[in-house]
């Protein structure tokens, strides 16, 4: 009889474990409180158009070898270009990304420029990321790239990103950042969405089942095997792999000691809240697909055009713009409707696009999730938490183990494979 596995949680990270585990013959089964496969990689589509979006902006790097090789076992088609990437800063929209246009940003003189580029081509070339992990990436730009560099270049981003955390996040998690970064990006045909089904089409292939709108309210354990709870159900299984953040796995599992809740608990992180605006004509007219707002005072993070990455005629000839934002979970704007955020962010947005107007806007949609993005601190790795947990046969399998790397579709499917294995290693 084949060992029955249940994984929580259908995004990229439980579709590639139960993935994994079901081509080895295990009998898995998925809950998934949404009613789409995804995670924060889930997409929705209009009826006119061909592709799906995602509901907070995705794309991957050619260094992405996991979610790449997994595309190739589903046959997923992945589309690469080299989309431009820009910064707005005071005055202007000014193309930063390639040491050439680097070199031509006037707002840093050439010495900064040249001492800029220097560091990102070391930390490019650099394999040893644990030394950085003692460093604060402030005080490691500050030292090597200089001040006038951090305040323009990066200080408006960590602070956008990581809020009251700027001072705080580590160094190697800006070495991973750029050290992974590739001028060519890519995108699956057809959309993320598109993606996860063709994954959930293998598993189900294989006899696996996953049950949507069905969340997990409690898991326990009893005569070596554990219970499922979920929608005033119960059902049994040998083992259980969760990808729920460490504080919402702490909340559903009876019996976990306190010396491990102690050890897993205390995680910093952010949300992200994303408008997407629908529109009639371009945004970026310059071409760019991301566009870094380092305008301290304006209220998002970046401006990210989809349609300047992937072309317009598979969303029906509409442009679609993402206006992308990480807050603190409790944080006024997830209290805000869409109306409400495009009102506020729209005098902004006039000024980055002068041509811009509310006549430009057909639809807007709001995307919000009150955590997506980790706080990493000076010497993260010692914290990281284990992909067994306290129980014996019970996986904690999240983003808040993807280091020193930042969270990703590609890290979730590194991090499935590698519980996989333990799964499968582990006496049954």
């Amino acid at each position: 009889m084949s060992m029955k596995v249940a994984i929580i949680g259908a995004g990229f990270g439980g579709l590639a474990t139960a993935y994994f585990l079901s081509k080895q013959g295990v009998n898995v089964v998925v809950f998934e409180s949404g009613n789409k496969p995804g995670g924060l990689a889930v997409g929705f589509k209009k009826s006119a158009w061909k592709w799906s979006l995602e509901e907070h902006y995705h794309h991957i790097f050619t260094t992405d070898s996991y979610i790449l090789n997994l595309a190739r076992e589903v046959d997923q088609k992945m589309i690469f270009s080299s989309p431009k990437a820009s910064t707005f800063f005071e005055d202007g929209t000014y193309q930063v990304d390639s040491p050439l246009t680097l070199l031509k940003f006037s707002k840093l003189s050439l010495f900064d420029r040249l001492r800029t580029g220097a560091v990102i081509a070391f930390l490019k070339l650099n394999p040893f990321w644990r030394p950085l992990e003692r460093l604060t990436a402030e005080k490691f730009i500050k030292y090597t790239m200089g001040n006038v560099s951090w305040n323009i270049l990066w200080r408006p981003l960590f602070l956008k990103k990581f809020g009251v955390f700027e001072k705080e996040v580590n160094a190697a998690w800006f070495w991973a950042r750029i050290k992974k970064r590739t001028m060519k990006l890519g995108y699956p045909a057809g959309g993320f969405l598109e993606f996860a089904k063709k994954i959930e089409k293998k598993i189900v292939s294989r006899g696996g089942k996953i049950i949507y709108k069905t969340e997990v309210t409690l898991i326990e354990q009893e005569g070596g095997k554990f219970i499922i709870h979920a929608k005033d159900k119960k059902d049994t299984f040998d083992k259980v792999v969760c990808t729920l953040s460490a504080k919402q796995f702490a909340s559903i599992v009876k019996g976990l000691p306190k010396e491990y809740l102690n050890k897993i608990s205390g995680f910093k992180g952010l949300g992200t809240i994303n408008l997407v605006l629908l529109l009639k004509n371009n945004f970026l007219d310059d071409g760019s697909y991301w566009l870094n707002v380092n305008e301290v005072s304006y209220p998002f993070l970046a401006v990210i055009e989809h349609t300047n990455f992937i072309d317009k005629s598979e969303y029906n000839n509409s442009h679609l713009l993402y206006v992308a934002n990480y807050l603190l979970p409790s944080h006024k704007y997830f209290e805000l409707t869409k109306k409400q955020l495009f009102d506020l962010y729209f005098p902004y947005l006039k000024k980055i696009s002068s041509r811009f107007s509310k006549n430009d806007v057909k639809e807007i949609f709001v995307f919000k999730s009150r955590f997506t993005q980790p706080v990493v601190f000076q010497n993260h790795s010692q914290r990281v938490p284990s992909f067994t947990t306290a129980l014996e046969d019970l996986y904690l399998c999240n983003m808040q183990q993807v280091y020193p790397w930042d969270r990703g579709t590609n890290y979730a499917v590194e991090n499935a494979q590698k519980v996989s294995d333990l799964v499968l290693k582990s006496k049954q």
